[in-house]
């Protein structure tokens, strides 16, 4: 189910579990820090996209990410 305004997003954002919040909540963090404005439309087309695959079972754990991450960083 597609969400295409604030309210839904809000609302798929509460659906989430507590682990899954935080991920997202660390990503859109990571993303101000990356000197992007938060209400980007291309960063907001992504936030949807992120929130539809994790209503899809297609996320990943932030325990996961972190893993993964720091893979990447120690090539």
């Amino acid at each position: 189910m597609p969400v295409s305004t604030v309210q839904e997003i809000q609302e798929a954002i509460s659906l989430l579990p507590e682990q899954e919040r935080m991920t997202l909540l660390h990503w859109i963090h990571s993303r101000e820090d990356a000197g992007q404005d938060v209400n980007d439309p291309e960063l907001l087309k992504q936030a949807e996209e992120g929130a539809r695959q994790l209503d899809a079972g297609q996320g990943i754990t932030l325990e996961q990410a972190r893993r993964l991450t720091s893979q990447w960083t120690s090539k």
